[in-house]
């Protein structure tokens, strides 16, 4: 009974190992490694700006034409003032565009709006002078205060950047600006009887250039710091006296060369066409 026992075992052990035997090998797959996102600027996005602006502008006055009162003879020169206010405030609005990346250039185009507080002002107190052969006769002291407002600006531009590295750009910027000014004339005379006022409000259109960095912090986010000079043009306005009765021939004359420098800050959200590339493997 104990060898039968024996021979019993022995055939189930073979049975069992022959069994397993016949099973085929099952194999676990390794993982598949995530697809790298790599940045890029291709894509549209909106986003908003916040800075400062600073005038850049010389407004200069002078005496209108010779009329009867002034006489052929009136010398203009003591009378002519030039004033730069270099006056500052806040400029904030909102962006629009699209860049398209090869390589490493990136090329795009920008449209944006903005509320600006830029108000100049400036007042003196001068002599008047006229030029009556062969001498000068001083009239009592008058007054002359100017200004100059930019209520907004607008500019639409092309992007020139460079990308230094995938998440990080530099760029050059150029393009056409609008912008709407006032701008205001008081001269008064103490003595001579006459108050020579004028105002003009123009929109006005001119160009735009400057550079700026741009640094993309998410796949759709980025920020941006970026300066702006904006030139347009000179504006004039005419100051008749209103201290004068109908067809009064006085004048004074108010010529605004209109500069202005942007600096700013500003916050973009990348959506459409231009997610993420994927790098392969």
């Amino acid at each position: 009974m104990k060898k039968l026992a024996i021979a019993f075992s022995a055939l189930a052990i073979g049975t069992v190992t022959a069994s397993a035997a016949d099973i085929a090998p099952r194999y676990t797959k390794a993982p598949v490694a995530a697809p790298v996102p790599v940045a890029t600027w291709t894509g549209c996005y909106v986003g908003a700006n916040l800075g400062w602006v600073g005038g850049d502008d010389n407004l200069f006055t002078h005496p209108g034409p010779p009329s009867a009162f002034f006489g052929q003879n009136f010398n203009p020169s003591p009378n002519a003032h030039s004033y730069t206010p270099h006056d500052s405030g806040v400029t904030g609005g909102g962006q629009i565009g699209c860049n398209y990346q090869t390589g490493s250039w990136v090329f795009g185009v920008e449209g944006d709006i903005n509320a600006s507080s830029l108000r100049e002002r400036s007042f003196a107190t001068y002599p008047d002078i006229i030029q009556t052969l062969p001498a000068a006769t001083t009239w009592s002291a008058h007054t002359e205060a100017v200004s100059k407002d930019m209520d907004w600006y607008s500019t639409i531009r092309g992007r020139l950047g460079f990308a230094v590295t995938p998440a990080w750009m530099i760029y050059a910027t150029g393009g056409v600006a609008f912008a709407h000014f006032n701008t205001a004339l008081d001269y008064a005379s103490l003595t001579a009887g006459f108050h020579l006022v004028g105002a003009n409000s123009t929109t006005r259109t001119g160009w735009a250039a400057g550079a700026g960095t741009e640094w993309m912090f998410s796949p759709n986010w980025s920020v941006k710091a970026e300066y702006l000079f904006l030139d347009f043009g000179t504006t004039g306005l005419v100051a008749p006296n209103i201290a004068g009765g109908p067809g009064d021939p006085r004048t004074w004359i108010m010529d605004t060369r209109l500069r202005e420098h942007i600096a700013r800050v500003g916050i973009n959200y990348k959506f459409g066409w231009g997610g993420p590339v994927v790098a392969k493997y």
